[in-house]
């Protein structure tokens, strides 16, 4: 019977260093998301700048400014794909964390029946 007590305490330590690892996880991907939450907030104002810059390229030459112009939308295309691309990045960080959260819960309910 002790055999068998002590198989359960390794699984159940078995268990619980598998949910630490799951926790650690579940804290990385929340930083990730931290970091593409800040990365998609510089893109916007990156944006913002762009806009910016286009306004004054109006002031420029029409030859000039059509030239720039091209140009100014082609990179605003290009970061709002990336601002687009950052943004479905975070949601599928936060929805893994999530995922994290709850097998690591149901883990440690699992580790917890069989705890003497």
């Amino acid at each position: 019977m002790s055999d068998n007590i002590r198989t359960v305490a390794a699984g159940a330590e078995e268990m619980g260093a598998s949910i630490r690892e799951i926790s650690l996880g579940a804290t990385k991907a929340a930083e990730v998301a931290a970091r593409a939450v800040h990365i998609t907030a510089a893109t916007s104002g990156v944006m913002a700048k762009l806009g910016e810059s286009s306004a004054e390229i109006g002031n420029v030459s029409v030859s000039e400014a059509a030239s720039a112009g091209g140009q100014v939308a082609a990179t605003i295309n290009e970061v709002a794909s990336s601002v687009q691309l950052t943004s479905v990045g975070v949601s599928e960080a936060h929805q893994a964390a999530g995922r994290l959260t709850r097998m690591s819960a149901e883990l440690g309910h699992i580790v917890a029946r069989f705890r003497l």
